[in-house]
């Protein structure tokens, strides 16, 4: 889903379909969880080759990252089945 082709599995090539405006910010938790052991969870939308925006959430954590070059992040990625239009129109839920 995020157009990985084989040999990329870094971060900046994970969050590069992401909605621009939201990439700083999913960077920025990457960073913090790959610096100090700490949880994190992020929603965005992934723009699509077709240009429709398919939302996505994560929620993960890091750990071991107390010794220099060790650790772990690990991560599961959410996919809802609905998309949004690519033409700014989003889907609203009516609160009573």
């Amino acid at each position: 889903m995020h157009g990985l082709h084989e040999p990329e599995c870094g971060l900046l090539n994970l969050v590069r379909c992401y909605d621009s405006t939201d990439r700083n910010h999913v960077l920025a938790l990457f960073e913090q969880a790959a610096t100090t052991s700490s949880s994190f969870c992020f929603s965005t939308t992934i723009i699509l080759a077709s240009g429709q925006k398919q939302p996505v959430f994560c929620v993960g954590e890091s750990a071991g990252l107390e010794q220099r070059y060790s650790g772990s992040m690990l991560g599961v990625f959410f996919f809802p089945r609905f998309q949004l239009e690519a033409k700014g129109r989003i889907f609203n839920h009516h609160h009573q």
